[in-house]
């Protein structure tokens, strides 16, 4: 039992300096291995770490430990829902504690990249204490949708948080931005058909509020179809280029 906290309580240290660059899970013979800002965790130490968080998390009698349990268990099992609501309450009495929501939810992501729960974290986070964000948390939460996009493609939860966050947070020049940034992802990432559809998306929004502001819409989608057309020209095997593409044209159809 003590050598089993005395693990966590050095997991809980390491996983307080930041930045933190990956934490990986192999079967190594140290438990426990950090050098130049990369965790390792041995397998069979992850286990015993997890159960040992758990037991500490249903006990009513190891609130000495909490913070050490809070800032842990959402990271080895970034799955379990419960945790990250028991890490929502404590926010609510403490909401000085965000920037630490964050970081948590961000070292989840490295551990399992297409974690549903960490980015729903995050939105609530975004959602509920808007007066202490800042750009360098936006900045943050942008560098983590590339890095868990990158790392497992298609990722769904990402692409969608991502879109959330723009549509919801950003202004209307960062939109435009995000535009020219997520041209440059469909270039670099061809098979990636939940970038495109984001893209898609970012599209659909830009159409409607020029549509709104009396603005040339047509030329938005009309100019996509002529990107679109000369990246199938030049990949003519992509075959998310072409469900986009079908994408595209059906949303001219219903709104010509």
């Amino acid at each position: 039992m003590d050598e089993n906290i005395s693990k966590l309580q050095e997991l809980y240290s390491i996983l307080s300096r930041w930045p933190l660059e990956s934490i990986t899970l192999q079967p190594n013979e140290e438990p426990i291995i950090y050098q130049e800002n990369h965790l390792l965790i041995s397998t069979q130490c992850y286990k015993m770490l997890v159960m040992q968080c758990y037991n500490l998390f249903y006990d009513n009698f190891s609130h000495e430990y909490n913070e050490i349990v809070w800032h842990v268990l959402p990271v080895l099992n970034p799955d379990d829902s419960q945790i990250w609501i028991s890490l929502r309450e404590q926010l609510k009495q403490s909401p000085t504690l965000f920037h630490d929501g964050i970081k948590i939810a961000i070292l989840a992501l490295k551990v399992k990249p297409k974690s549903s729960e960490p980015f729903h974290h995050l939105r609530y986070i975004f959602s509920n204490y808007k007066e202490f964000l800042n750009k360098a948390d936006c900045k943050r939460v942008f560098e983590v949708c590339n890095e868990t996009a990158e790392r497992y493609p298609n990722n769904y939860f990402s692409w969608n948080f991502r879109l959330w966050l723009i549509l919801n947070i950003c202004n209307e020049l960062e939109l435009h931005t995000e535009c020219g940034w997520s041209s440059t992802w469909i270039k670099q990432h061809i098979r990636d058909h939940s970038g495109m559809h984001y893209r898609f998306k970012l599209l659909c929004y830009i159409y409607t509020q020029s549509q709104s502001d009396g603005g040339h819409s047509s030329k938005i989608i009309l100019s996509e179809i002529d990107f679109l057309s000369d990246l199938i020209l030049f990949y003519q095997g992509g075959l998310s280029l072409w469900n986009y593409l079908r994408q595209l044209l059906n949303f001219c159809v219903k709104h010509n």
